[in-house]
This record gives structure tokens, sequence and C-alpha cells, in this order.
């Protein structure tokens, strides 16, 4: 059908950095794919189409927005904006049309939450013709632009802060069985891992050792914090390992828990359930983990400027509104809270290809 459905990745290397591309779905079916995706990423690219037509699909009633949403609930902390077809003959570089998107997405983009001065920057590119993506845009073709090309923007970011020091954390995206080896995928939110790693596969406490670590071009002996890497493990079956599974360190084990204590904001409540309340079901999605819920209790509503709790114990909260409550899951899930590692503690709630809130852990 010309979807994108599973998240594809492939790895490049620049003269400055070595790049892991994952590329999520775009259509409203497949939202839970693009947020495991997305969950690995430090940096989104938000394509946008410049055409006349499929600019205005995709903002008013189409998925862009709500895509920079979630990679804002997410946690990525930089946006490019690659406003793509600036060739097109409807376009034809036009800085009118240019602008017109810039003002409009950037309206969005504070709705979401990003910062103008710092989380976010645009870029006009054809992909096509491919100018402005590697090399910067010829300036004949467009005398108007002045700013660095796609690779030369991403080179110039500023590094992330990684957790080195932290407990060893990889969830798993994908796992295959080859020659007898059960590889997994995943990336390194936190710690590093090493060859002949005695691990655990949480949750159940599996036994595991680290037999081969790579990317697709190269093999490793120790892998860091930010890497995405594909991890040989001797020592289980694949049955073993189910959506929501992380390699642990065995000293500092990742917390597996069925209750936990969230603050949660709400986004967009159905129109059959306008009321956020005790007793509300939903679908749990974090890292790569889904699981039904159901909310407990609220215990508080929170201002989400400044954090503090306005009233205690409401009997409902409604949209716009920010809560702390107490949810119970189906099964447990290995969780963190988010002074600990903030990749493992956000979440989303969803229901029916919508997404309701996103949230953080405060207490396993």
């Amino acid at each position: 059908k010309g979807k994108t459905v599973e998240v594809g990745r492939a790895h490049f290397e620049t003269e400055k950095k070595r790049y892991t591309i994952l590329d999520a779905p775009g259509h409203k079916a497949y939202v839970p794919n693009m947020i495991s995706g997305a969950a690995q990423a430090d940096v989104a690219i938000l394509v946008i189409s410049s055409k006349k037509g499929e600019f205005e699909a995709g903002v008013d009633g189409g998925q862009t927005i709500e895509h920079a949403r979630l990679a804002k609930m997410i946690g990525i902390k930089h946006l490019i904006v690659l406003v793509n077809k600036m060739d097109e003959p409807t376009v034809a570089w036009s800085k009118e049309r240019y602008d017109d998107i810039v003002e409009k997405i950037t309206g969005h983009l504070k709705k979401c939450g990003f910062n103008p001065k710092k989380d976010f920057q645009f870029i006009p590119a054809s992909g096509f013709t491919s100018a402005n993506i590697k090399d910067r845009v010829k300036p004949e073709v467009c005398p108007w632009f002045d700013g660095d090309s796609l690779m030369g923007t991403l080179d110039a970011l500023a590094p992330f802060e990684r957790n080195d020091s932290g407990a060893l954390r990889v969830p798993i995206i994908t796992s295959y069985k080859d020659r007898g080896v059960v590889t997994v995928m995943g990336k390194i939110e936190s710690g590093t891992i090493t060859l002949g790693q005695s691990l655990w596969l949480m949750p159940g406490r599996t036994p595991v050792q680290v037999a081969s670590l790579s990317n697709e071009t190269c093999n490793f002996r120790t892998g860091r914090t930010g890497e995405n890497l594909r991890i040989g493990l001797k020592g289980i079956d694949e049955d073993t390992i189910r959506a929501g599974s992380i390699l642990s360190e065995i000293q500092r084990p990742v917390p597996v828990v069925s209750e936990i204590e969230a603050i949660v904001a709400l986004i967009d409540l159905p129109k059959e359930k306008q009321l956020f309340t005790s007793n509300f079901e939903a679908v749990f999605h974090a890292h790569t983990a889904v699981e039904e819920c159901i909310v407990k209790s609220l215990v508080a509503t929170i201002d989400m400027k400044t954090g503090q709790e306005i009233k205690k114990k409401p009997t409902f909260a409604k949209n716009g509104e920010s809560v702390k409550c107490r949810i119970v899951l189906n099964r447990a899930v290995c969780l963190e809270e988010f002074t600990t590692n903030p990749q493992l503690s956000r979440f989303t709630l969803r229901d029916s290809n919508k997404t309701m809130a996103f949230g953080k852990v405060v207490n396993v």
C-alpha cells in the first residue's frame, strides 16, 4: 500500500558523527510503532510537504502535529522541520510559501511545548533533487536561504547529555534467532555494556550472557549510552523475550512494577469519556512495552507550570488539566522514576487509535 508499518533503520557516518536513522510510520493506524521507534531517538526530523494541498491536508486534519506532540512527550529534545518538495512546480522555491509554512508550524510547535528559541529549526529542501540535504542549496536556485544543509545542521548540534555512569538499561525493540544465537536490537538508555558481561533479562530475571555486539557495519567490545546495537545473547530462548523486555545490570536491576504513581497531562479525551476519573481504562505505552491499565485513584490536580499540587483528591479531571494519579497495570512492566531515568519513566495513554494523555512515573 506504500505505507511504512515497521520502524525502518539504517546507519551512516559523516566526518564528525555516527548516525542511526529510524524511519517511523506516519499513518495513524501505526502510531504505536511510531512511539516505540521515536522513543529511541535523540533528534526528530519532521518532514513536511510544501506542495499546495499536501501541506494543508497534513496539518489541518492529518498526522503532522500529532507526531510533533508525541515526539515532545517521548522526550525528544530537538526537532528539525524539513520543508520538503520545494522544487515542486506549485512552490518553485517560493519564499512566501516557505515563510507561510514556518509561521503556521511554529504556532503549533509552541502549543506542543517546544521553545522556538532553541528547540527547533526549519530547513527548506528537495529530496527529489537532493538540494540542501547533504550539500547546501545553490544560490541561483534559492537565493534567500543562507543557512546550512540538513547534514551540516545535524553535525553542528551540541552533544547530548548521556548517563554513562547509570545502571545498564537496554529496552529491546526486536529479536530474532540466527544460527542458534538469539540476537536482540535496542538502544542503550544508560550505562555501558561489554562483551562477555552477565545480565538479567527483565521482567523475569532470566540470566543471559553477551556473546556479540555490533551495528550494521562493525563489531564492538563495549557499547556506550546512546548507541543503537545488535546484541547476541547466550543462554536464552527467543520465546522468553516479550514486548517491553529490558536488558538490565545484575547488581542494579530495573524495577518491575504493576502499580505506579504518575503525573498525567490530559490532551485529547474521547467524546464518550470526557472525564478522567478512577476506573478509567486505557492502553499504556512506555518504551517498548504495551499493556492495558486502569486508573485506581486520583491523588491531586497539578499546576503544569510550577509542578505544585492545587487540589487534593479531585473526583475527576478534564482535557488540558494535569493530574497525579495511581495506575494499575494488567501485567508487570519495567519502569523507573523520572528522577532516576527519564527515558524509562515516560509513557502515553491511548485508546482506539488516539493518544489521550501522556505522563511520567514519579513513584514505583
